[in-house]
């Protein structure tokens, strides 16, 4: 989706999608001006940078924002990367538009010749600003930012695409589980996965590709089933059971994001290198996501209103016992991600193949999709994300699980392993990435962590800004007091 070639009537046909009284006007003097801007101006990839700005507004349009938001889209990058001025901005576009924009400008820029001022702390200064300026609308412009960066990030230095990867777990990834915006989530954290865990990614993918391959024939045929079932009126529904798809708004089906599955394995493994290949097979996990959205029970946007008595569960099960089952589905559990944010019911087929299906409302799927925004116009960020577990699950050099804080850095992990792996820390090496991670770097679940002593480094009064974990602050008080 984010490497081809579009236009802004792209754009604009996406917000006439959502809005059919869509203020297409502002949208294009948005993008005359800038592509005034960044005239001339080239990515790494050789494209013209003017790209990057309309795939950045196509997702903004695309998960249903007004004129504002899609037009601080396309200005996201004039104030960073072109002689434009806020003043500027807020001048041609309103304040509405300008404080969207100024959000997610960087301090790079303003700062860089600031004496004293090193580029990590620049970068540091700009995260402060980011989550202290940031609202609702400017964190989806940032994330749509992030998803074609990390989208368009192949040709750059590993170390690059690394530190992207970092910075969009660290910062932009716990504000979007503030929002509950999960899908965005799944499709940044997919993308973060692919560059830190390449290996790990890379054999999820193509051992996932042969198995659906290989089932295919069986497969295939019951994806088809469930989606012929799930229409209105459909002929594979006994007519005493078909006012039951009135309340149906629709229904699709995906092959399994390489991130779930890396989820799922990670969360049951205890040695990552002999579990691996014994949990990633047909027998263990679901090759497909299905998902069924119900309408809601009043004022809905597909069929008649839903009586409130009739949950959406109750109407899968009535088409399950009068249908499916003949089809040889049988219902094997009922399990919730890793988020906690949604549940779903695992199906097998006869020949074994597992299916995961979600069954939501129309207003639970578009909080899934995008948070709290479609309830609220603003969002309070300071509050503590409920959802987040206390521990997280890594693996040591040897594949062994081991559970630690969440928030510990490399150097914490260092300490958990061996007080001696702590004091002399050089750097961290997760999987098979030749990238050095430095001490202050956060973990990630599933990371596979070997650490690089040096018996010449000694630990200083500094590390205790490396460290979180009350093991690692004891062991340096211990040492340097």
């Amino acid at each position: 989706m984010c490497k081809t070639i579009i236009c802004i009537d792209d754009i604009i046909k996406e917000f006439k999608k959502n809005h059919k009284i869509a203020n297409k006007k502002i949208v294009r003097i948005a993008y005359e001006f800038a592509l005034s801007m960044h005239d001339g101006q080239k990515r790494k990839t050789g494209e013209p940078y003017i790209m990057h700005c309309l795939r950045a507004a196509r997702f903004i349009a695309a998960w249903g924002f007004d004129s504002d938001v899609i037009c601080a889209a396309l200005l996201h990058d004039c104030i960073e990367d072109c002689n434009t001025s806020l003043e500027e901005i807020t001048e041609e576009f309103g304040s509405a538009i300008a404080q969207i924009v100024d959000a997610v400008t960087s301090l790079d820029q303003e700062l860089k010749n600031t004496a004293g001022l090193t580029k990590e702390e620049i970068d540091h200064m700009s995260d402060i600003k980011l989550k202290e300026k940031m609202t609702e609308k400017a964190l989806f412009v940032k994330a749509a930012d992030r998803l074609d960066n990390l989208h368009t990030i192949d040709g750059f230095p590993e170390e690059k695409k690394i530190k992207k990867a970092l910075h969009t777990r660290e910062i932009i990834i716990p504000m979007l589980l503030k929002e509950e915006a999960f899908q965005i989530i799944d499709e940044l954290e997919d993308l973060c996965l692919k560059i830190e865990h390449s290996d790990r990614y890379d054999a999820i993918n193509s051992i996932c590709n042969t198995m659906r391959d290989e089932n295919a024939y069986t497969t295939d045929n019951i994806l088809k089933l469930f989606s012929n079932v799930f229409q209105t009126g459909s002929m594979y529904v006994p007519s005493e059971y078909r006012t039951y798809l009135d309340y149906v708004a629709y229904f699709h089906h995906n092959p399994r994001s390489s991130i779930s599955v890396y989820r799922q394995i990670t969360e049951e493994a205890e040695n990552i290198n002999s579990d691996f290949p014994l949990l990633l097979n047909k027998n263990h996990m679901a090759m497909y996501d299905l998902t069924l959205v119900i309408n809601d029970d009043k004022s809905s946007l597909h069929g008649p209103d839903r009586p409130c008595y009739l949950t959406p569960n109750d109407i899968f099960f009535k088409l399950y016992e009068n249908v499916f089952m003949e089809h040889g589905i049988c219902i094997m559990d009922y399990k919730y991600t890793t988020y906690g944010d949604s549940s779903y019911f695992v199906l097998k087929d006869a020949m074994d193949n597992f299916y995961r299906l979600f069954i939501k409302t129309e207003t639970q799927y578009m909080r899934y999709k995008l948070g709290h925004v479609i309830d609220a116009d603003n969002f309070n960020f300071e509050e503590a994300n409920k959802g987040l577990e206390n521990k997280i699950k890594v693996f040591t050099s040897k594949g062994e699980a081991k559970y630690i804080d969440t928030g510990a850095t490399m150097l914490d992990f260092a300490f958990m392993i061996h007080s001696e792996l702590g004091f002399h820390f050089d750097y961290a090496l997760v999987d098979n990435n030749d990238t050095h991670r430095k001490a202050y770097d956060k973990l990630t679940p599933g990371d596979t962590i070997t650490i690089v002593p040096n018996s010449k480094i000694n630990p200083d009064i500094k590390w205790f800004k490396y460290v979180k974990t009350e093991k690692a602050i004891d062991l340096l008080i211990h040492k340097l007091g």
